[in-house]
């Protein structure tokens, strides 16, 4: 059977350079899931990040066809980790981390969202030591090779209304200092614009950080298509760390408040 190619070019990125060419998985991984291991996803949002006039790739965020979101971060090396899910059911509050070995994908950590104060709940932080542990966004995003009768399997997940979903892009206001980004999870009729740093999470699990002073912050929501109880916000602001490089992910992983790193990558110079 023929074989097709999805190539999506991004117009706002000047950059001569591939997916491929910057050896980033995000797209590859989201891919495989949805032609190969179970899907549709339901719409497909990439998510970048600009600081000052370069473009660098977070991860995508999946909203699934049974109301959950996804997201698929792309990180610095080869890591079995591939992606969190926020369930839709905010009470049983069973949202989890998912590894992928070889063919097999597995739950492997439990992720609780804590209710706060302004009635949000916090899901995950991911908190950049460095901006060297970011890939750079490409020009053009390379989807695997598919046959062409699976073709109609992923046209929902890109194109709505003969229109393609396009990204998020989330510009920074400060570069100096570690890059934190907080996913928050909104019930309906709670205002977004509450949204504020959790900073008992991040201090727990990272030290080194410090808040000094007014904190620049960019609030970003990302609406479901599939079911309207919550939407998923992201809190995104520049702190100054401690003489730390470091990718740290931060989750609660039981209701005791008891914050870990999922994982900490080391920038290699």
């Amino acid at each position: 059977m023929k074989k097709v190619q999805l190539v999506i070019e991004n117009g706002f990125i000047n950059s001569k350079f591939t997916s491929k060419d910057l050896g980033i998985t995000v797209f590859d991984r989201v891919f495989h899931k949805l032609v190969f291991q179970g899907g549709p996803l339901g719409k497909i949002l990439p998510i970048y990040l600009k600081i000052k006039n370069d473009y660098f790739t977070f991860g995508v965020i999946t909203l699934n066809q049974n109301g959950s979101y996804s997201f698929f971060p792309e990180l610095p090396g080869i890591y079995d980790y591939d992606h969190i899910t926020f369930m839709k059911d905010l009470v049983q509050n069973k949202h989890h981390f998912t590894r992928v070995t070889g063919t097999k994908r597995e739950k492997v950590l439990p992720l609780f969202a804590q209710h706060l104060t302004n009635n949000m709940y916090h899901a995950a932080s991911f908190v950049y030591g460095d901006q060297a542990l970011l890939k750079s966004g490409p020009r053009k995003v390379i989807y695997p090779e598919i046959a062409e009768g699976d073709i109609k399997e992923i046209q929902k997940s890109f194109v709505t209304n003969d229109k393609y979903e396009g990204s998020t892009v989330i510009e920074l206001k400060g570069t100096d200092g570690a890059i934190c980004i907080q996913f928050f999870l909104i019930p309906k009729g709670v205002d977004f614009r509450q949204m504020m740093p959790f900073v008992q999470a991040l201090q727990n699990a990272q030290p080194g950080l410090v808040f000094e002073g007014k904190v620049d912050m960019l609030s970003t929501i990302i609406p479901h298509e599939y079911q309207d109880d919550y939407v998923l916000g992201l809190l995104t602001f520049v702190s100054k760390m401690v003489d730390n490089k470091q990718l740290a992910i931060i989750a609660a992983a039981s209701a005791s408040r008891f914050y870990s790193k999922l994982d900490v990558l080391h920038l290699k110079k």
